[in-house]
């Protein structure tokens, strides 16, 4: 009975929260921080996520400078997501990515969306990986 009425509690708080659109979570005092973090280890917890974080604005853009708007790839799409959705996709990340590492399951030559991994080292490696086969006398070739 208590993790139903803790359970109602929290998620009465999470409507006020995503309502009032205070959620900028860097800005939060550290009280609101726990809040909102007990609320996202609830949620995970019951394996609830409510339809309100489902929700999303797709804004279509147009890209500057391109000749011909009646073909698709001259827009782009970004998509406006509840910032109380994008701090529970940070947090599941994050359990995901340390999950991987300690599993031994990441991939050592991926770079994106990785901590401390970046195109830089990306182009780094590909230089390294060129420079190595020409030192062995192969041919070089690379597509993007």
């Amino acid at each position: 009975m208590h993790v139903m009425s803790s359970q109602k509690s929290n998620m009465s708080n999470l409507q006020y929260l995503c309502r009032a659109r205070v959620l900028e979570y860097k800005y939060l005092a550290s009280r609101s921080r726990t809040q909102v973090l007990t609320l996202v280890k609830d949620m995970l917890t019951w394996g609830i996520y409510p339809p309100m974080l489902k929700e999303s604005i797709g804004v279509i853009l147009p890209k500057p400078n391109k000749p011909d708007y009646t073909d698709c790839a001259s827009f782009r799409v970004i998509v406006l997501m509840q910032t109380f959705s994008k701090i529970v996709e940070r947090v599941v990340n994050n359990r995901l990515l340390t999950r991987a590492y300690s599993e031994g399951l990441s991939c050592i030559q991926q770079t994106g969306s990785l901590p401390h991994r970046s195109t830089v080292d990306a182009a780094v490696s590909l230089q390294h990986w060129i420079k190595e086969a020409q030192f062995a006398k192969k041919k070089v070739s690379s597509l993007f």
